[in-house]
């Protein structure tokens, strides 16, 4: 599994993740500030997963003096390769932290055979 550095012309923050390799998945935790669920999306395109986000701001009617903290994109785009079932993708979220959690393909796994 490779991160993919080309991305489109809208301007993304790149969320930071982990990555665990388990004996038979991978788990990707990104953590999306401020996102709320409902503005999470995870979607395999052409043997990539992309993980988006967005934080919207409701000023309320307040005029700042200075705002650091505004509407943020987030996007991250990673090729799976052999390695992964991309029909066995999921994802959970909880405290700002998206879990995604991809399934190693039969090719990946480790396997004894035995020898006669």
């Amino acid at each position: 599994m490779t991160t993919c550095a080309t991305e489109q012309t809208t301007r993304y923050a790149r969320p930071r993740v982990n990555i665990a390799e388990r004996e038979d998945s991978f788990v990707i935790e990104a953590d999306l500030p401020g996102v709320t669920k409902e503005d999470v999306n995870v979607s395999v395109d052409q043997g990539d997963l992309i993980i988006e986000g967005r934080r919207n701001t409701d000023t309320n009617g307040e005029r700042y003096v200075l705002q650091e903290r505004g509407a943020a994109g987030y996007r991250r785009r990673f090729t799976l390769g052999e390695h992964v079932d991309a029909d066995s993708v999921d994802a959970t979220y909880e405290n700002g932290v998206l879990t995604v959690s991809l399934k190693k393909s039969n090719w990946a796994k480790v396997r004894e055979v035995k020898v006669n």
